[in-house]
């Protein structure tokens, strides 16, 4: 953990006017540019998030529609993801599932 820096003194300019010194504005300027950095990848994935919603709102829709076709060429069944395999749901599981 880094310890933490005197910020008190100053350097003085024309009298009255305060500087911080070289070292400290480096570590400022780092600072602020890594907020900002961390900012902009932020925005970046949110960005990416977005598109990625859109994109499985589409997918739902095609996966909706195909359910729809092969429900009406195969009616009310249960299909094996791994297999194809289709069994055809009798009454009884169809009230037990809802």
């Amino acid at each position: 953990m880094k310890q933490e820096k005197d910020y008190n003194k100053f350097e003085e300019l024309e009298g009255k006017v305060n500087k911080l010194s070289n070292v400290e504005l480096k570590e400022l300027q780092d600072a602020v540019n890594a907020v900002n950095g961390a900012q902009m990848q932020i925005g970046g994935i949110e960005s990416y998030k977005a598109d990625l919603i859109a994109k499985l709102s589409i997918l739902v829709k095609e996966l909706e529609n195909n359910r729809g076709l092969l429900s009406e060429k195969y009616g009310s069944v249960d299909i094996d993801l791994i297999t194809g395999v289709v069994k055809e749901i009798r009454e009884d599981e169809v009230d037990t599932k809802n």
